[in-house]
């Protein structure tokens, strides 16, 4: 442990050995990298400061994140647990959402009516539910503005109308949130309660081990794969950066890019030649 070690005699092995220790602790790839960033930087501004001549943590190997290539759901097979659940208006509002702007569960947990505007159909994501049920900001701290397609707008539609019977029948106000908690229209719904009837709905069609979370990878591999600019995809993800989606899909724009020029050559032939 680093903890009785004094700043000024800190090496690069020592960190090394820190994190190998934390690993056999059990913590994973990603919590030992934190771990070296916050290190790192305050050792930064230690040399600058001047109690050390260079950062150790500069020349430390912290271990790499390993990601297994991510294989969204089938469109043929979201579309089947679509239908399944369609006479339960919340959970179809819910997962459809989900499948077609990419949010987390927390953020769409966290949607108030005021963010949806189902006349110009669309939607503002600002907030997210942490592990406790309280409200933060989404995961990379910025709001993100996206279209909702028209058959997502009738499923919201038709949620907010069963919402609001259900309101009126325990006579209770106008709920404030899209997705409210079933015992207590005040509060909005736990994520996890949400990913357990996801469950439960996809594992009555055959689709068993597949996460709610994975609707996300589906929006974004199924846009994509349709030649959606790579920019597009990262702005409904809420990724900031995006050379992040590229790494994280960068397996799928292969198939993308040979549907495009399948297509291009399919548009010639139907032209004769010209364009």
């Amino acid at each position: 442990r680093l903890g009785d070690e004094r700043v000024r005699r800190l090496t690069a092995r020592q960190l090394d050995l820190a994190y190998s220790s934390m690993a056999a602790d059990g913590a994973g790839p990603a919590t030992t990298r934190v771990a070296h960033t916050i290190l790192r930087s305050m050792l930064t501004q230690a040399v600058r400061w001047g109690p050390i001549p260079a950062n150790p943590a500069a020349h430390a190997r912290p271990p790499h994140e390993h990601h297994s290539p991510i294989e969204p759901p089938d469109p043929a097979a979201v579309t089947k647990v679509l239908a399944s659940i369609d006479a339960d208006p919340q959970l179809a509002a819910f997962v459809r959402l989900a499948a077609t702007t990419g949010c987390r569960r927390s953020e769409l947990c966290a949607l108030r009516w005021d963010d949806i505007d189902l006349e110009r159909g669309s939607m503002l994501v600002a907030r997210a539910l942490d592990g406790a049920g309280g409200i933060r900001t989404t995961k990379t701290g910025r709001a993100k503005a996206m279209a909702l397609d028209p058959a997502t707008v009738v499923a919201v539609t038709r949620w907010r109308s069963t919402l609001t019977e259900l309101a009126l029948a325990v006579r209770a106000g106008t709920p404030e949130w899209v997705f409210p908690a079933d015992r207590d229209l005040t509060r909005p719904v736990n994520p996890s309660v949400m990913s357990h009837r996801w469950s439960r709905a996809a594992k009555a069609e055959g689709l068993e081990g597949v996460r709610l979370h994975d609707l996300r990878h589906f929006m974004a591999s199924r846009m994509l794969a349709a030649g959606v600019a790579v920019r597009t995809v990262a702005n409904r993800l809420g990724h900031s950066n995006p050379a992040t989606t590229l790494r994280v899909y960068a397996h799928l724009i292969p198939a993308a890019d040979r549907a495009a020029a399948d297509d291009l050559g399919a548009l010639l032939d139907r032209q004769g030649g010209t364009v």
